[in-house]
């Protein structure tokens, strides 16, 4: 029994000095990622997290220290229309993050909250302005959302990342913390030969995985300024929404009922939020579905006008149909428009509560 006993102490101590060496090597080749807040997912390729959502939640420590922020949840078109560079010059006395990620829901924007405020002391949580971007799009109820082949049903992406390193097990009642929160950045040392690994790997394959998958080259910003949507394109895009709805012409409330609890939550943490209710062209705009999303929006913000904190930005019909790229995100030569109609609603929201106007004109 002895002779087993020791024959384990060496075997564990031989496997922690390897692993030692692993992530000594792994730091060398690829350092610890550090950032002091400006969290923008739209860089998560260019950074050892690669994907918007493990940029999320990996990074997401960065926002520890106590400071006035701007943080925007939402989709793709949020993290597109609202480019880091260009909205923080326009609002100087806060730290814009854009930490939206493609393909959400209202549910997991909720997660994005919950995971945000899981790293921020009280004071922090009441120095953050919240800019949720919304269109018909995010209603999708989470049945049709997260039941895919690609998942265990109704995992989002935050919650795939979750579990993926063991921070998070799966329980009766929902994810069950394993990692403390305030040992994330200890995690993230833990993980870093994997996060290497699997970096390199890709970085190595890339041009194999482009001829192997056949896919095309992403559009540069001048060839996405020139883009035309012709009519059958139009067409497309239509029936792809109505499928995401299983084929429903109307929006469900059930991801208003989500929003609002989002809401709730920013404002009893003694935040601030700004909804904003992006840009479609005309052509989508008209469709049954987003008819049926403005009357449950009317609705709504009926019902929230009494919050304090809370306001409600409408640029669903700020910018003409040329001015999209695709069904829902514009061109690059627009995204400075949809930063300024933003700060400038931040800074009016600011000036009501008798702060110094953010925005710069």
């Amino acid at each position: 029994m002895k002779w087993i006993l020791k024959q384990t102490a060496w075997l564990l101590a031989s496997l922690a000095v390897l692993y030692i060496v692993i992530l000594g090597v792994s730091l060398l080749l690829v350092p610890m990622h550090h950032q002091e807040g400006g969290l923008e997912t739209r860089q998560a390729s260019k950074t050892l997290y690669m994907t918007e959502p493990k940029y999320f939640f990996l990074n997401r420590a960065s926002l520890r220290t106590d400071a006035d922020r701007l943080i925007l949840l939402g989709a793709s078109n949020t993290l597109g229309g609202f480019r880091l560079d260009e909205l923080q010059p326009l609002v100087p006395n806060l730290q814009v993050n854009n930490l939206s990620i493609s393909g959400a829901n209202i549910t997991e924007m909720r997660q994005a909250y919950d995971m945000i405020r899981a790293v921020q002391s009280p004071d922090g949580k009441k120095r953050s302005t919240y800019v949720i971007g919304v269109w018909y799009g995010l209603f999708v109820p989470d049945s049709l959302k997260w039941n895919t082949p690609d998942r265990h049903a109704g995992d989002t992406d935050l919650d795939i990342e979750r579990f993926r390193y063991g921070f998070y097990r799966r329980g009766a009642d929902g994810p069950v913390q394993i990692l403390p929160i305030e040992d994330l950045e200890f995690g993230l040392l833990l993980i870093h030969p994997y996060l290497t690994f699997d970096k390199l790997v890709r970085d190595v394959t890339v041009g194999l995985r482009a001829r192997l998958l056949k896919g095309k080259p992403a559009l540069t910003d001048h060839e996405r300024n020139q883009t035309v949507i012709p009519p059958e394109q139009q067409a497309k895009y239509i029936a792809f929404w109505e499928a995401q709805f299983g084929g429903a012409t109307a929006v469900p409330k059930e991801q208003f009922e989500v929003l609002t609890a989002l809401v709730d939550d920013i404002l009893d943490d003694g935040g601030t939020v700004v909804v904003a209710d992006l840009p479609l062209p005309t052509w989508l705009a008209g469709t049954a579905l987003n008819q049926s999303y403005n009357a449950l929006k009317t609705d709504w913000l009926k019902a929230m006008a009494s919050r304090k904190g809370f306001s409600f930005v409408e640029m669903q019909s700020t910018f003409g149909d040329d001015e999209f790229v695709d069904e829902v995100h514009p061109k690059p030569r627009i995204t400075k428009e949809w930063s300024h109609v933003l700060a400038t609603s931040i800074s009016n929201e600011t000036a009501k509560a008798g702060v110094a106007p953010a925005v710069t004109p």
